[in-house]
């Protein structure tokens, strides 16, 4: 374990300052090794209740070169056979209870749970890295609550402030591995974008090779200095709500309907670097957002949420920030991504990102979070 919950004196020669650390870390190592981190907001015990066995045969992933796009292209067949959709008593992501079904978290209560993937898609077990073959990277699963049920609008400020810090926290850890190029922490939300278990969560992949998508938005931040210009020029009809140290808006530039933003006003390359007002104010923006998504159609919006931290190497010209991508313009109509956005990827948009935001507005105006 590993306590991050108290503060401490922190002596120099040249001063004394006081550090305060905001959270707990409490490792398991599951049966099959894969490792199980428990977050909390102060020290806990944990009861080791009953674990999942181990596969029988060891996940291989590896990577193909697509010789005219230039880029990789991960295999992984056994990924055929991970859980799709079980039914609520063999929830793999709940808590387990004594003699309960086994599961990913044999724990009887958590609050924010982050393992390796029982299926990944890269992996970081070869014992070189091999820049031409080697699908190489790491594959987590975060859980946000035991809660088998709701969203991010449904957790308290303090659960949402508990996740940042986590994924914060193996942001951190990850880029320990030189290897290891980008860090994504991500979540797809609902059946239309292909989730296939309903407990709230998300996941963070750990790529060897910077993918050129990403490449491609870091070079052009740091050359034409674009968060900044975003700050400063946004157009007030794109805003969808200004605190002290936060903007949230749908860009001009949107590819999917109601995109939305969520940028911090001091450039910060993770959230364990801001301060408590600070991430107080990004938790309130996703709970204010998330609870939109979750209300202003027949049903809940389906979403891909990008924690947007930056590519080794690019934390001066990139800022940690958060976009959501919605992919439903309207009541029981879905944004599909059609054959000219897949092929080309220049993307087709319906609804104008002004109108978005003002409707967001206009339905945080009528639903205080």
């Amino acid at each position: 374990s590993f306590l991050y919950g108290c503060s401490f004196l922190l002596v120099s020669s040249t001063n004394i300052r006081i550090i305060d650390l905001k959270f707990h870390i409490h490792h398991h190592e599951k049966l099959d090794g894969r490792a199980l981190w428990l977050y909390s907001e102060k020290e806990r015990t944990y009861n080791i209740t009953n674990d999942l066995e181990p596969l029988e045969k060891a996940n291989q992933p590896f990577k193909k070169i697509h010789p005219l796009r230039d880029e990789p292209v991960y295999f992984n067949p056994s990924r055929n056979i991970r859980t799709l959709a079980p039914p609520p008593e063999y929830n793999p992501l709940a808590a387990v209870q004594i003699n309960g079904h086994p599961g990913e978290i044999p724990v009887e209560d958590f609050e924010v749970a982050i393992f390796q993937n029982r299926w990944p898609g890269l992996s970081d077990v070869s014992s070189e890295f091999k820049k031409d073959t080697s699908a190489y990277g790491t594959c987590e699963v975060v859980v946000y609550t035991p809660n088998p049920l709701g969203s991010l609008a449904d957790l308290s400020i303090s659960n949402i402030t508990l996740l940042l810090n986590a994924l914060s926290d193996r942001f951190e850890k990850i880029m320990d591995d030189n290897n290891i190029s980008y860090v994504l922490p991500f979540e797809n939300r609902g059946d239309f974008v292909g989730t296939s278990l309903p407990h709230p969560h998300g996941q963070i992949y750990a790529f060897g090779d910077l993918p050129p998508n990403i490449e491609r938005q870091m070079e052009n931040a740091k050359k034409n200095n674009v968060f900044s210009s975003l700050i400063k020029k946004i157009k007030t009809e794109l805003i969808v709500a200004e605190t002290e140290h936060t903007l949230t808006f749908c860009p001009e530039f949107s590819r999917y309907p109601y995109e939305t933003w969520i940028l911090p006003k001091v450039h910060h390359s993770k959230p364990s670097e801001m301060t408590d007002d600070e991430i107080n104010d990004i938790s309130n923006a996703i709970k204010a957002q998330v609870k939109f998504f979750d209300n202003i159609f027949n049903s809940p919006m389906p979403y891909v949420l990008w924690h947007a931290f930056s590519a080794r190497n690019y934390s001066q010209y990139w800022p940690y920030h958060i976009q959501f991508w919605p992919l439903q313009r309207g009541d029981d109509k879905m944004k599909y991504l059609a054959s000219v956005e897949q092929i080309t990827g220049l993307f087709l948009v319906d609804v104008m990102p002004a109108d978005a935001a003002k409707h967001i507005r206009d339905f945080h105006r009528k639903n205080v979070v």
